[in-house]
């Protein structure tokens, strides 16, 4: 709400938050999206609680041996850093290390990655825009064909907007079944032990 100028709803919203985590003692939040985990990280003040996107969770219970993962038969995959869990908050090493803590799994980067990466096209609330703001190439249909052109089978990201955008990207540029788009939790959730 915030991002697109509704910042009287967000205040309203963060207080109502605020509110239910004190009545429930809540000292843990768990982002599975970026944006939230930048929203409470950064954008609530005084907040009481320990933020963490869900990455940050899986490499500690991967590191600690409380999450084994089995061997993927040999994935060649590439990761898309999401803009509000790379660029904004420094998180580039977690979902990597999760990635490469999967036996067999081979992570080959793309030409964008890290602090150069490239956005998806949702952030800022365009996911919700119109096609009135898209220039000759849309910003996920670039990223899809670099994903594309490292040979990988799977694109991986760690955000359900980038997750939305890429895979649509994919289907309209007709490479659906040559490269794989999926979010890091599905990834692990299809190779635990």
């Amino acid at each position: 709400a915030r991002v697109v100028g509704e910042v009287g709803l967000f205040q309203e919203k963060m207080e109502n938050c605020r509110g239910l985590f004190e009545q429930y003692g809540i000292g843990d939040v768990v982002t599975s999206s970026p944006h939230c985990f930048h929203t409470f990280s950064n954008e609530y003040p005084e907040k009481g609680f320990r933020v963490r996107h869900y990455a940050q969770v899986l490499r500690e219970l991967i590191g600690e041996g409380k999450v084994g993962l089995k061997n993927s038969s040999k994935f060649r995959v590439t990761y898309h850093d999401p803009c509000y869990l790379g660029r904004h908050n420094r998180i580039f090493e977690e979902p990597r290390d999760v990635i490469r803590s999967i036996p067999g799994t081979t992570l080959i980067e793309m030409t964008h990655h890290g602090s150069d990466s490239l956005c998806c096209g949702a952030g800022g609330g365009r996911m919700w825009q119109g096609k009135e703001l898209d220039g000759e190439a849309r910003m996920s249909e670039i990223r899809i064909r670099e994903a594309h052109a490292t040979g990988a089978e799977i694109l991986i990201t760690a955000c359900p907007l980038c997750l939305i955008m890429l895979e649509d990207a994919s289907k309209t540029l007709g490479l659906e079944g040559k490269l794989k788009v999926m979010d890091l939790n599905e990834l692990v959730l299809q190779l635990l032990e």
